[in-house]
């Protein structure tokens, strides 16, 4: 969606340094931007790029099963790429030789656009059992760091590698979730008893700047509720914690977007100070984790009653 630059970064990246054959499959979620209409139609004139337009932002997980249809028996490896993401010298090798070694679904070392530090390394299950996001090891360190460096087994694959036949097995993405959808499928998957893991040696960038207008079309807040409550209600494990629970639904319910613009001119001082003291008595009120499991069932499906979910 947008952000042909940042598109144009990771097409140029996967073609400069894939050792094995390839096709890149580009979902685009209804862009509208001049010039990532442009690229797209050169793109699409490209032998080594399908091009899929969608006729409107459906969300990852939409965008994501319809190229897996695209893709079919073509190729038994995808590697889900987003749009702010780039290839590093040997990330395919690297996969390949772990899928070799009986790896199913393979998380990469995600490092910042330095290529130096880490953004995301190896993880392991929260210690709160409630939280549907992984603890993570070595954030922010760099990427030579021992804690890094070592191949291990992971709780999630996020942004990851996977052997197609998995999505054949699982069913894909569930398009009912927009958000932490990598959540859900690593739980799947490790239900079934595939094999997650981290390898080091498979080095991607992922950088995400934060950008206004984008950042409230993708992180739309009926999208977040609806994701949580539907991966709750699969897994038991939250996606939101209480305070960011309570604070998206009052958002929601005040019909206000999940970020203002600076200056923006429907929303009076007094709307904004009301905004600012609800974020602040939720972030007092409620914690970063929910303390049981009978807690944050009520309160998803109280939300979910309201939501009509």
């Amino acid at each position: 969606y947008n952000r042909g630059n940042l598109t144009r970064r990771c097409v140029d990246s996967i073609r400069k340094h894939a050792i094995w054959p390839y096709k890149i499959y580009l979902a685009d979620n209804a862009s509208d931007d001049r010039q990532t209409l442009d690229l797209l139609a050169l793109w699409e004139q490209h032998d080594d790029i399908k091009v899929l337009r969608l006729d409107k932002n459906h969300g990852p997980s939409y965008a994501r099963n319809r190229i897996l249809e695209l893709i079919g028996d073509d190729f038994p490896y995808v590697a889900m790429f987003d749009n702010d993401m780039a290839a590093l010298p040997g990330w395919d090798q690297a996969a390949l030789e772990a899928f070799s070694r009986g790896a199913d679904l393979i998380q990469p070392k995600l490092l910042k656009a330095d290529q130096e530090t880490v953004d995301r390394g190896p993880n392991f299950e929260n210690p709160c059992s409630t939280a549907a996001n992984p603890a993570y090891i070595g954030r922010g360190s760099h990427r030579l760091s021992e804690e890094v460096i070592h191949e291990s087994d992971v709780a999630i694959v996020g942004a990851g590698i996977f052997r197609k036949s998995m999505f054949d097995a699982l069913g894909g993405y569930d398009e009912a979730v927009s958000e932490g959808e990598d959540y859900d499928l690593s739980f799947r998957a490790k239900a079934a008893g595939l094999s997650l893991k981290y390898i080091p040696q498979c080095e991607l960038i992922h950088d995400h700047p934060f950008d206004l207008e984008y950042d409230n079309v993708r992180q739309g807040l009926l999208k977040k509720l609806r994701s949580h409550i539907v991966v709750w209600r699969k897994h038991k494990k939250a996606i939101l914690s209480p305070r960011y629970l309570h604070w998206y639904a009052w958002l929601h319910k005040n019909e206000q977007s999940m970020y203002l613009q600076p200056d923006e001119p429907e929303i009076t001082a007094l709307a904004k100070l009301s905004r600012s003291l609800h974020f602040r008595w939720y972030q007092y009120r409620y914690g970063s984790n929910w303390p049981n499991e009978k807690l944050a069932d009520r309160e998803t499906e109280r939300l979910a009653g309201k939501l009509g979910i």
